[in-house]
């Protein structure tokens, strides 16, 4: 007889709806691209090329990348391209295929968990629902880093954990070991997902699971996460990855008085944005019905674990991808709490559910499109690859040109795309893929979600990250227009790192613009280690501070001019101030102020002191609304505090405007760490 075929069930039309409804949003998003991608192209390509596992050949084993098996995909996906002789953008594309792919997964795995868990119609299309409509999973599924894959991971993960209670023992702590290792290969904050999920396990199982889940399948995870990390250390010879140390680690350490950069709105709270006030006490109430069940219950412990560890760290990418392991837990409470519910009020709830996820899925692409600047794929289906790798696509093009040979020294904070492109050796002058920035004891940068940034101006001194340039012989600098001219009064300057590197030109879009060295001798750099330099009077470094004999609690907020700003001082007839920048004495190479000017003429007399209070060098200038700045510098000077003694002419209050002031010296933390890092002739 002929088996008669079951007629698909709710479940499965509401699961294809969802897949569906995911599918045709995120290609909306078909053109995005960040520059991180190519960042583990870059390994990969050293690697197939027989370098290593290395960024470039200069600086050594470095480990600019947070995601390990991302890196051996990427080698494999380079060595299939170079057999069937693709373009090199082919691994990108592929990477974002497979996003792609794990992102339906992710839809389809998280409707086979709500069924499971005994999730209605209702509840199964609340969290279906707002899974599929979830920004930041539409948007990343078009990405090929390694955010969905990871996601996708940790659902497998949840699903195997949290609601595979009846199965087979032995079964279940297979799987979970396999999957916990390779979320803990994919990133390097795999763990933490992991013990998220672990601790929600534990915390909702009984006591006999409980102890089986902590003898058979914490215990060696623990093992094969300290294995994993001890081979880290062993190759690279640090444990925090260079993206970690230099975007992440200084939100986790004291850092009083360090300039930092915050996004315009904190990470949680833009995301929150997306769906409007009613999100915490919505989710709270989603929490609170979920609770009652075992599986809601570890849903809400480990999405909660997640969303606390991603407020620590945040993110600078738009599209909170690091929220994205979180969403189908989030999914599971929704549709948890909505099926307690009786079926009239459950269908209204879900309506709810899916029209507010609908208006937020709208918002989401909107802010998409204002602040990547690209369209959605439906509106522009043809626009290609010059949209789809904007803004590096144009860079291309004047980047070669500057180029003289295979494998030159470029710098270029975005260090993904254009080195994997143009093959180059790339410094990161953010530290990302840096040990020897990330690392740098100097803070007169600003620390931002992307790194240590040191802003390139035309000013004629320079901080240790740019000299660290020169001593690598960099012969190619790119930059962003809209930082350069930030930091350089509104202007792309001619030259900038105290004239050793000239405009060559701006991209087509005039985004981006490219320098080469100039023919100006940078020999001492490579030669004498007093040449690495910093800001010692930057308020970092800063002791103590007075005015007048009045001591300035706040000398971030309060005197900008040392820290790249510009400050204006009242001034009646006379004003001191004291700055004490060490305790101990430190070589101070010159005084360099950037700008000075005055409503009426005065008089500045800056002295620096050493530690027995003794004057060791003095300057003693003019100051006019027309004076420009000042640069005096010294020989074998050291001292641990500065004086500005100004005094005005007239007898009306005046009024002096001084901006970016520096000490320009070298800590003795300093001196230590360029000597133990770098090799100079011996003297």
């Amino acid at each position: 007889m002929p088996v008669r075929r079951r007629p698909p069930t709710a479940g499965v039309w509401i699961t294809a709806a969802a897949v569906i409804v995911f599918s045709a949003y995120a290609l909306s998003f078909l053109y995005f691209f960040v520059d991180d991608e190519a960042i583990p192209l870059v390994y990969a390509q050293n690697m197939d090329e027989g370098r290593g596992l290395t960024y470039n050949t200069i600086e050594g084993r470095i480990e600019g990348y947070s995601d390990f098996l991302e890196v051996i995909w990427d080698a494999v996906l380079i060595r299939i391209t170079r057999l069937f002789g693709w373009s090199k953008l082919a691994p990108i594309a592929a990477g974002k295929a497979l996003s792609f792919l794990c992102g339906m997964a992710i839809v389809v795995t998280t409707a086979r968990a709500l069924r499971r868990a005994g999730a209605s119609p209702a509840g199964l299309t609340s969290g279906l629902a707002f899974l599929a409509l979830a920004g930041p999973l539409a948007l990343w599924s078009c990405s090929s880093l390694e955010a969905v894959a990871f996601a996708f991971v940790l659902v497998m993960l949840a699903s195997v954990l949290l609601l595979d209670e009846d199965a087979d023992e032995q079964r279940t702590r297979r799987w979970t070991l396999w999957l916990a290792g390779v979320a803990m290969l994919i990133r390097i904050d795999g763990f933490v997902h992991v013990a998220a999920l672990l601790l929600a396990a534990v915390a909702a199982a009984d006591r006999a699971r409980r102890r089986q889940l902590v003898v058979r399948v914490v215990v060696p995870l623990v093992a094969i996460a300290a294995a994993y990390h001890a081979a880290r250390l062993a190759f690279f010879g640090s444990l925090l990855p260079a993206p970690l140390e230099a975007k992440v680690l200084y939100k986790l350490t004291p850092h009083h008085g360090i300039v930092v950069k915050p996004p315009a709105r904190q990470y949680l709270a833009g995301f929150m944005d997306l769906y409007g006030v009613p999100l915490l006490p919505a989710a709270a109430v989603a929490a609170v019905a979920a609770w009652a069940r075992p599986s809601g219950r570890a849903a809400v412990i480990a999405a909660s674990c997640m969303v606390a560890y991603v407020a620590v760290v945040g993110d600078w990418m738009f599209g909170w991808r690091f929220l994205v392991p979180a969403l189908p837990l989030a999914a599971l409470v929704i549709a948890t709490s909505v099926s307690r519910a009786r079926a009239p009020v459950a269908w209204v709830v879900t309506v709810v559910i899916v029209a507010w996820s609908a208006s937020a899925a709208r918002v989401f692409a909107q802010q998409y499109s204002e602040h990547e600047r690209r369209p959605l794929w439906w509106s522009d289906r043809s626009a290609g690859v010059r949209v789809w790798l904007q803004p590096y696509g144009d860079l291309l093009a004047p980047a070669r040109d500057a180029l003289q040979r295979p494998r030159e020294r470029f710098a270029f904070n975005q260090a993904g795309l254009l080195p994997y492109l143009l093959d180059v050796d790339n410094i990161d002058d953010l530290g990302i893929c840096s040990r020897f920035v990330a690392e740098l004891p100097t803070r007169d940068v600003y620390f931002t979600e992307v790194g240590r940034y040191s802003p390139l101006t035309d000013a004629p001194v320079l901080r240790a990250a740019h000299a660290y340039l020169l001593y690598r012989d960099v012969r190619v600098i790119a930059g962003r227009t809209d930082l350069l001219t930030r930091a350089n009064g509104g202007r792309v300057p001619a030259e900038i790192l105290n004239g050793f590197f000239r405009l060559h030109g701006t991209d087509a879009s005039g985004e981006n613009a490219v320098y080469v060295r100039s023919a100006k001798p940078a020999d001492r750099y490579r030669s004498d280690p007093g040449m690495f330099q910093e800001n010692l009077a930057h308020p970092s470094r800063l002791r103590r501070v007075e005015i007048n004999g009045a001591p300035i609690a706040e000398p971030v907020a309060e005197l900008a001019f040392l820290r790249d700003g510009t400050t204006t001082l009242p001034v009646r007839r006379h004003l001191f101030l004291r700055i004490a920048f060490a305790e101990r004495d430190e070589a101070v190479n010159a005084l360099y102020v950037a700008a000075m000017s005055s409503r009426d003429p005065m008089t500045m007399t800056f002295t620096l002191f050493d530690e027995a209070a003794r004057r060791v060098a003095s300057v003693t200038t003019d100051v006019t609304p027309a004076t420009k700045g000042l640069l005096e510098s010294f020989d074998r000077v050291r001292a641990r505090m500065l004086t500005i003694d100004i005094e005005s002419s007239g007898d009306r209050d005046n009024r002096l405007t001084i901006g970016d002031l520096r000490v320009q010296g070298q800590s003795a933390a300093l001196r230590e760490y360029v000597c133990r890092r770098l090799s100079f002739p011996a003297r």
